[in-house]
């Protein structure tokens, strides 16, 4: 027999299928009506009455574990957060992902519109794929020194070849030595101009260069002959043999040889190494010179002089050997201390001073006064470095003044320009391919004393290609033409390697 169904009945099953577990925060709804949860008093606060009868639902809950929402004004209209999925996460290695510092270019790689709705997270802009935009090698751009142009002085000094004279009947019975006063370069120096290889950023690094100058000419002043006999005794040289033992002032004054001395060639290498202190503002560098001059001498003595300078009349013919004039060494230690008044990352701008000093470390200059030159030279300079994108401005403006008054007073002004064009990632053998071109400017302001050292007015024009490479490796190599006279030199080739850390 069935159960005699009631109005009671009704009110309990219509109450059990209008209520479920209230969550915090969540509204109760019942019959359409929502309901307002304060979980503090653990009772439910009723918005409107329900439907049925008109009672409203009360509903108790266990205390909560998390601090709840608060409750919404009755005109708030609650918008529940996504779920998880919707948030669309994304998780990038750290090695693939790098953020963009331009807003507007993170804009332009992530097109996905920004959420509004409540509680919601908005991915970092995550980079993508752009042909016409490659990304630039890992690591902040370091634009590259300066490659430079000036080979050293040009020196007053004397060179000597020497004439054995022989024959089958009396091997060597005399030398003869022609003494040539010469206006041409001294190496010796070294890379003593601060914009030879140099940046004006503060930086580390260790770097090896090599320069080669063409055609450096050599103009002969003076010339002076004579004869060295066996025991010693020295005579000025005449156009006879027999003449010069005697010193008839009848015979004239003459020469053995026909000599031609050719413009001379500079091979000049650099080791170098630069060390930053005080994060970067300051720096000490060491640049220690090797170099090697080379000159063709071409002497062929006349054959009258020969048939002259028979030591007897009738003797055989006279046999003769000469020598070349080709010097080389180690040359002056330069010490370079620079500081950074200005270093801004942002922009690229960089203004830094210090000084090059030069000290006479090496052989020294011999002169044509006989006594040798080994004075220090002090080289004051102010750098500076500015950036707009990949392109770059650097240069440099020097006084050069040595510690010994026959030393000339030089002043140096250096202005370079460079583009950067990448080519590669940091996974790459080359990274980027950077053209450069420079222009220096030598103004001598005082010669040295009695002339004996010069540095002529001078304009040069330098071109060359850095390679950026791997492993923080950078790979120079330019070149120089002068484009004033007199040209201390026809033209320079460079080849330049610098290891940055």
């Amino acid at each position: 027999m069935l159960p005699r169904w009631n109005w009671k009945m009704s009110a309990l099953i219509a109450g059990a299928l209008c209520s479920w577990t209230v969550q915090a925060g969540e509204p109760i709804v019942t019959l359409g009506r929502p309901v307002a949860l304060n979980a503090t008093r653990q009772q439910a606060e009723p918005v409107g009455q329900v439907a049925h009868l008109g009672r409203p639902v009360v509903r108790a809950v266990p205390p909560l574990d998390f601090e709840p929402m608060p409750n919404p004004a009755p005109s708030q209209k609650v918008i529940p957060p996504l779920p998880e999925p919707a948030r669309d996460r994304i998780v990038v290695p750290p090695s693939e992902y790098q953020p963009s510092p331009d807003p507007a270019r993170a804009r332009a790689l992530d097109p996905r519109p920004t959420a509004v709705y409540p509680g919601a997270i908005r991915p970092f802009p995550q980079p993508m794929p752009n042909p016409n935009y490659p990304e630039p090698p890992s690591g902040d751009f370091l634009p590259p020194p300066m490659i430079g142009d000036l080979p050293g002085y040009m020196a007053v000094r004397q060179v000597q070849v020497k004439t054995v004279l022989s024959t089958a009947a009396a091997p060597n019975y005399g030398e003869v030595r022609d003494q040539y006063t010469i206006l041409g370069p001294m190496p010796n120096r070294g890379a003593f101009k601060i914009a030879e290889n140099e940046s004006p950023l503060p930086q580390d690094r260790a770097y090896v260069t090599y320069n080669y100058f063409q055609g450096t000419p050599v103009r002969v002043l003076n010339r002076e002959s004579t004869l060295t006999l066996p025991d010693g005794r020295v005579f000025p040289l005449r156009s006879t043999y027999a003449g010069t033992l005697t010193g008839n002032p009848d015979d004239p004054l003459s020469t053995l040889n026909s000599t031609q001395i050719s413009n001379a060639a500079i091979h000049r290498e650099v080791l170098g190494v630069e060390k930053t202190l005080f994060d970067g503002l300051l720096s000490v560098g060491l640049r220690l010179p090797f170099f090697n001059l080379n000159q063709t001498v071409s002497s062929v003595p006349e054959a009258d002089r020969l048939y002259a300078f028979r030591r007897t009349p009738g003797a055989g013919e006279v046999s003769y050997i000469s020598n070349g004039l080709d010097t080389g060494g180690v040359g002056d230690l330069s010490i370079l201390v620079k500081f950074a008044l200005l270093n801004d990352p942002d922009t690229g701008s960089v203004l830094s001073t210090g000084l090059m000093t030069t000290v006479p470390s090496g052989e020294g200059l011999d002169l044509v006064d006989g006594t040798t030159l080994r004075s220090a030279l002090l080289q004051p300079f102010v750098g500076w470095l500015t950036t707009c994108e990949d392109w770059y401005l650097h240069g440099f403006f020097s006084i050069l003044v040595g510690t010994d008054e026959r030393e000339p007073l030089v002043m140096f002004n250096d202005i370079g320009v460079g583009y950067l064009i990448r080519v590669g990632d940091e996974t790459c053998l080359l990274r980027a391919v950077i053209p450069t071109l420079e222009c220096h400017v030598t103004t001598p302001l005082r010669s040295g004393d009695g002339d004996l050292l010069q540095l002529v007015d001078l304009v040069t024009l330098t071109g060359g290609v850095h390679f950026d490479l791997a492993c923080n490796s950078l790979l120079t190599v330019g070149g120089s033409i002068p484009l004033t006279g007199p040209r201390p030199f026809s033209y320079e080739l460079a080849v330049y390697y610098n290891y940055r850390w």
